[in-house]
């Protein structure tokens, strides 16, 4: 491994985490209620929050760690990467039959996502108190005007 791709690094090990878990078969509608849809959605993302934290604090020493500006675009690019896999997928479903659909918009999965990913870093605050800060404030509620109350805890 060359020193200096450490960016690269995470990236490609946050994507990994996501990837065997964004299955069709936990997101069909005509399979599970939206409830459960949802649950499945945040899990995948939380696994992921742990998974990254574990790699960070395990094999990460340069400025990604010091970084959590860089840290956040992580975040937010990949829990756009499991909308889109999993919107893509449902695509290519719709094309081969009339059923399989995604109940969610991108905003509603960017909720859960940052709500994910908040509720795992919530397990050393003071490691990424910014990356949290900036989750919760970038990510009202569905349905809520920024700069509402809200509580992600």
């Amino acid at each position: 491994d060359k020193p200096g791709n450490e960016g690269v690094k995470l990236m490609s090990k946050m994507k990994g985490f996501v990837w065997p878990r964004c299955k069709p078969i936990f997101f069909d509608q005509r399979i599970n209620p939206p409830e459960i849809i949802a649950t499945n959605f945040y899990e995948v993302l939380l696994f992921c929050a742990l998974r990254t934290m574990r790699y960070i604090s395990c094999s990460m020493n340069g400025e990604v760690k010091q970084n959590p500006k860089f840290i956040i675009e992580c975040i937010n690019d990949v829990i756009f990467y499991v909308y889109q896999m999993i919107t893509v997928q449902f695509r290519s479903i719709k094309k081969c039959s009339q059923h399989g659909m995604f109940p969610f918009k991108r905003n509603t999965c960017v909720w859960l996502g940052n709500h994910a990913f908040c509720s795992a870093l919530n397990l050393e605050p003071n490691t990424y108190r910014l990356v949290i800060n900036s989750l919760k404030k970038k990510s009202p509620l569905p349905g809520t005007r920024i700069g509402e109350q809200q509580n992600l805890e």
